[in-house]
């Protein structure tokens, strides 16, 4: 086949026109071929129909590089013709390394250049895809974040429809399709996979469109619809609806207290796909919104939750372009929060090193401070210190997913003003409550009608520690509700106090100054 080029009439033919020829016939035998020329030879290419050229080669093991980088077509059997001033190659072959029935290159007039292929491919997911993400005119529609999707299982159906002027290369246009079936993929840098995928995706128009893709999605149904998202700056949205159980999410992203958390309900989402050809890429974008009914929460308040009882949730996640995860988010009317991960250190797909977050109980979105870490600032309703202190330790341990093992120790700070407030069997009613980490200690502030002051907390309580308490007021009940009669004392640490006003129940003690030891036997 490469000898081909040495006859053709390169001197009728643009430069682009003859340098594509060059390029695309790469190899392959002819085994038959004919030639005809009928007509006067000052009248080629016989523009007029004063007659015909025609030459016909059947070939074998043809490889075609129709377009110089992408994927060749190999493996060919099939026909190149040249027909006056027309190409036109058509056979069956192998492209990506999987047979293809038919793959159809031409160019109806040569000297206006316009290549046309079509071809139709099917094989492993993860090959298609290395093609779509490879092959420059198609990834380009796509944009460089469809390279974050990986298929570790499944097939992939291509069909490439492309009109290419040699001349003007910009001016193209193309249509394709994707068809996956039984498919797996991922999304790199988000945890959870899609499994056991059938649908199809079209590009046409430089837009990406799809209905009723069907998938299971943390080991539930979910319905995918492809469409133009209307937003600045995204080409695509995926929008996502399903169903799912609290366990698995719980596992998927490994969230604390995961025992506390069950049931299941249905939600929806959306993942936005940036627009390829901006400089500034907004980046890749999924929201996911759900009632939650169905789901309980059984924590202490101000989280807990009854099965029966809707409480919206909203979760935005956004992958900006230097790595990391950023989150951010409501739960019910009041509760709003914002994490941000770093990527794991150990370059583990889909794994992100928690670094911090904010809560903030009313208002605005909270703002995430400088130093790592969870903090926590609004007003509360009610929160009580024994309740979240009776919960085992293992439920607030992350050991990897989404948080990379770093919810341990994680507390950072907290702004709180709590409407009924209660710690140590006391009840204290509205409270300010102010907390800092420190280097080797927390210093934590109270002001309520009952106490006011300052405690200092060591970091470590494992070795029999004692508190710094440093109280403007002091006024512990005694006997019923709101006292520390149901508090064993060997679960207490030890405690420095001074006390500028000291009560028990009616007792009024003045001036209180105070060393206990913790001795647990």
């Amino acid at each position: 086949v490469p000898v081909v080029k040495k006859y053709l009439p390169a001197n009728k033919m643009p430069e682009p026109v003859v340098a594509w020829l060059d390029g695309a016939l790469q190899g392959g035998l002819v085994r038959e071929g004919s030639v005809r020329f009928l007509g006067p030879l000052q009248a080629f290419p016989f523009d007029a129909g004063e007659g015909e050229f025609r030459a016909v080669a059947r070939v074998e093991d043809g490889r075609l590089a129709y377009i110089g980088d992408w994927p060749w077509a190999e493996d060919l059997d099939g026909t190149v013709e040249f027909v006056n001033a027309g190409f036109s190659a058509r056979g069956s072959g192998r492209t990506l390394g999987n047979r293809t029935s038919d793959v159809q290159a031409s160019i109806p007039n040569l000297r206006q250049a316009v290549l046309g292929l079509e071809l139709d491919t099917i094989g492993p997911l993860a090959q298609v895809l290395e093609y779509l993400q490879t092959a420059p005119l198609i990834a380009r529609h796509l944009g460089p974040d469809f390279g974050r999707l990986a298929a570790p299982n499944g097939t992939g159906e291509v069909s490439v429809d492309l009109s290419l002027p040699l001349l003007d290369r910009a001016a193209y246009e193309l249509s394709a399709s994707l068809g996956i079936i039984d498919g797996e993929l991922i999304f790199r840098g988000f945890v959870p996979h899609a499994t056991e995928i059938q649908g199809t995706l079209a590009l046409n128009g430089g837009k990406l469109s799809g209905e009723n893709i069907q998938a299971i999605f943390l080991d539930g149904p979910v319905t995918a619809r492809v469409d133009s998202p209307n937003v600045p700056g995204y080409r695509a949205r995926i929008a996502l609806e399903g169903e799912v159980t609290i366990d698995a999410v719980a596992d998927a992203f490994n969230l604390p207290f995961a025992d506390y958390l069950a049931g299941q309900t249905r939600w929806e989402g959306s993942l936005l796909i940036p627009a390829a050809e901006i400089e500034d890429r907004e980046p890749p974008r999924i929201t996911v919104d759900s009632n939650l009914s169905g789901v309980a929460l059984r924590l202490p308040a101000p989280f807990a939750k009854a099965p029966g009882e809707p409480t919206n949730l909203e979760v935005e996640l956004t992958f900006p372009a230097g790595g990391g995860l950023e989150m951010q988010g409501y739960l019910g009317a009041s509760r709003r929060f914002a994490l941000e991960f770093d990527p794991e250190s150990s370059g583990a797909e889909g794994k992100f090193q928690f670094k911090r977050a904010a809560l903030r109980f009313g208002g605005a979105l909270p703002e995430l401070r400088l130093e790592r870490g969870v903090t926590v600032d609004g007003t509360v309703a009610e929160l009580n210190v024994d309740d979240w202190l009776a919960l085992p330790r293992g439920n607030a341990v992350s050991a990897g997913g989404a948080g990379g093992g770093q919810w341990t120790g994680a507390f950072a700070g907290a702004e709180l003003e709590v409407t009924e407030f209660g710690a140590f069997g006391q009840k204290l009613g509205a409270t300010k409550v102010s907390a800092r980490r420190r280097t080797d200690d927390w210093q934590i502030e109270l002001d309520s009608n009952a106490i006011a002051g300052t405690l200092l907390v060591p970091a470590d309580l494992s070795n029999e520690p004692q508190i710094v308490a440093v109280m403007r007021r002091l006024y512990l009940a005694t006997g019923g509700e709101g006292s520390m009669g149901k508090v064993d004392p060997r679960n207490l640490p030890g405690l420095q106090l001074h006390a500028d006003e000291f009560a028990i129940g009616q007792r009024q003690l003045g001036r209180l100054d105070a060393e206990i030891l913790s001795d647990p036997l």
